[in-house]
């Protein structure tokens, strides 16, 4: 339904929208990223300044970041919800005394009339409560002013760092606006290039085996050579074809390193699957083992059902009623099936205490061997460090225009280390309790049992 304004303006719902509550847009001339980083040393009120005009309020932050906020439209809006709430709130008091005469009528005149008024006054009263809570709610959004968190924004812009906004405004973080709507290029620009000598010294001084993987990860995906953060830091079009040989060896490193966790992930793979399918084969053979015991175990429930059934058709022992007599053989039929039943499962635990014995060791055998294949990931991943330290610092150099060497930085950085085969070709065997030779898969997969083969 719209909603018509003082001025004859269709105003739809009045719900509120950031981006016609305000507008943000940036200036023609645009601060270095020195001067920018000069506003971490100055108040609020310094950086920002306020004009007035007939329809706008015109906000210019840090001198380049305008927000313009529309008065009359603004203010047409927090009158609409202001009167939305009054009305509520007066309804919700109708309802009120509407629920308590109802009452009454219950109590003084046992009228089921007033209780179905008290009970329709209540859910009318709940519901415009509600409309009155969404109305404020409503009317104070419009009247909150953004230029504060905007001013907030962009200081925690450049105190945060490029890797912190980019990552905030990829998951739609980014509050009141995205982080980039609300730098200039040349704060974006000035950020990367902070971002990209912060991540070249981290490499260079990396002390441990934790904190090289933990930088190889970063590098995989936000590193200063990667596209994404390159392009959202709006780095210009020159400078990134001068890097070509520079990406060409980073899209090599990224094979590299994912080439890594796709053979691990395979190798898990398999190694769950294996695993899975002789436990599987381990139940069956338990439940094959479950066999003669069913097998007693029927025979025996047959001859009970006889008996059951030659007595009740029989004649009862004299002096018995016949009423009692049927009681007491369903009685002995219950008793002596439930202890058989007893004895079925107490026998099928027995029989089935080594298959779960070798089902837990197989199952230990496979974290063992998940747990050395996850620290294989991390060696077979080690070795790549040294080139992508290498490559980042040639990489700045390169970005800073100095002279760079990339003739020791081979295209493809898998031949920096071996080429880790298979190494994990055999789910262990258990260890206990004793199985045949071959009871564990071959490469292809199949169990032999010296039975059959599945």
């Amino acid at each position: 339904m719209e909603v018509v304004g003082s001025s004859g303006e269709t105003l739809g719902s009045y719900e509120y929208k950031q981006e016609e509550a305000y507008e943000v847009c940036r200036g023609q001339e645009e601060p270095s990223f020195e001067e920018a980083e000069e506003i971490q040393n100055k108040s609020f009120s310094e950086r920002v300044q306020r004009c007035e005009e007939q329809n706008h309020t015109i906000y210019i932050i840090d001198k380049f970041l305008r927000v313009i906020i529309n008065k009359k439209k603004v203010n047409d809006r927090i009158e609409y919800w202001d009167n939305k709430s009054l009305n509520a709130a007066r309804a919700v008091a109708t309802c009120a005394v509407i629920v308590l005469v109802g009452a009454l009528f219950v109590i003084l005149k046992e009228s089921p009339l007033g209780g179905i008024v008290a009970l329709a006054g209540a859910a009318f009263g709940i519901d415009q409560a509600i409309r009155t809570n969404y109305a404020r709610e409503q009317m104070e959004a419009w009247k909150k002013n953004p230029v504060k968190g905007i001013a907030g924004q962009r200081l925690e812009a450049l105190e945060q760092g490029l890797l912190y906004i980019y990552q905030k405004d990829l998951l739609g973080e980014g509050k009141p606006e995205a982080f980039k709507k609300i730098l200039s290029k040349n704060e974006l620009q000035g950020l990367y290039h902070r971002y990209f000598h912060q991540f070249k010294d981290r490499l260079a001084s990396a002390p441990d085996d934790q904190t090289k993987l933990s930088l190889l990860s970063i590098a995989s995906s936000y590193s200063p050579l990667a596209s994404s953060i390159y392009r959202y830091a709006l780095l210009p079009q020159a400078k990134i074809e001068q890097m070509e040989g520079i990406r060409e060896r980073y899209n090599n490193f990224l094979r590299a390193y994912n080439g890594v966790d796709k053979r691990i992930d395979k190798e898990i793979r398999r190694v769950k699957e294996n695993s899975q399918k002789l436990i599987n084969m381990i139940k069956e053979e338990n439940q094959k083992a479950f066999k003669p015991l069913e097998d007693q175990f029927a025979s025996f429930k047959d001859e009970l059902i006889n008996t059951r059934t030659r007595k009740l058709e029989g004649h009862p022992p004299t002096g018995v009623d016949i009423p009692d007599y049927h009681k007491q053989v369903e009685r002995d039929y219950t008793v002596k099936l439930r202890a058989a039943t007893e004895r079925l499962e107490k026998g099928k635990e027995e029989v089935s205490a080594p298959y779960k014995e070798r089902i837990k060791q197989v199952e230990k055998d496979r974290k063992e061997m998940l747990e050395r294949i996850y620290s294989g990931r991390n060696a077979q991943l080690l070795p790549l460090f040294p080139y992508v330290q290498a490559l980042h610092q040639e990489a700045y150099k390169l970005y800073r225009n100095e002279p760079y060497n990339l003739s020791n930085l081979s295209c493809n950085p898998e031949g920096m280390f071996d080429v880790y085969s298979n190494q994990y070709t055999q789910v262990p065997r258990p260890s206990a309790p004793p199985m045949e030779q071959n009871y564990w898969p071959d490469d292809a997969g199949h169990y032999n049992t010296g039975r059959q083969t599945y």
